[in-house]
């Protein structure tokens, strides 16, 4: 009896471990909003797929030929250090100097963690993540609901880079040669 206990035991710690090991979409998601909200972009950014994170980096490149880019995004940088971050790193600096200047603009913003509402799966690899974020933008409560696609690539779960990425980054090198630094 004890030797059936013991299993049955063995099985519930090695199921219970097995599920933390491998996180669901929506966890995923939620830990990435977290991250988020405190604004630990090193940590954000590691919910992006490696593929992602370099093509996130690739469409911010561009701006390196502009010194005013690199003095807002990286100050105290020069090009050469600046190429020389690894990808998280440099993908977290931008990130963050978007929070920084506005911060310097005089925008306030403290968001909540999101609140998961439900995910819609499409095939097995893809999930459509649905949540509401509350948070405070200059004294204002704000809350809005969104939807965060994640991927699944081998057996763990990652944050999707927006289509529009695309077009941004594509928006990017055409300023860039419109009005250079």
């Amino acid at each position: 009896m004890i030797y059936r206990n013991l299993a049955i035991l063995a099985f519930v710690i090695f199921t219970a471990s097995a599920a933390l090991a491998e996180p669901s979409a929506e966890n995923v998601v939620g830990q990435y909003g977290t991250a988020v909200a405190a604004e630990d972009w090193q940590n954000a950014v590691s919910y992006f797929s490696k593929p992602d994170i370099k093509k996130i980096r690739n469409g911010f490149m561009p701006l390196l030929e502009s010194r005013s880019f690199r003095l807002s995004f990286f100050p105290g940088k020069s090009a050469e250090d600046i190429e020389k971050l690894d990808d998280i790193e440099f993908v977290a600096n931008v990130f963050g100097y978007f929070f920084r200047s506005m911060r310097s603009r005089g925008i306030t913003i403290e968001m909540d963690p999101p609140t998961i509402l439900g995910s819609v799966g499409e095939g097995q690899k893809t999930r459509h993540v649905v949540y509401r974020q509350d948070g405070v933008v200059n004294k204002e409560k704000i809350s809005f609901v969104d939807i965060t696609t994640v991927h699944k690539i081998d057996e763990s779960w990652y944050v999707g880079v927006p289509e529009e990425f695309d077009h941004f980054a594509a928006s990017i090198k055409e300023r860039l040669k419109k009005k250079p630094d």
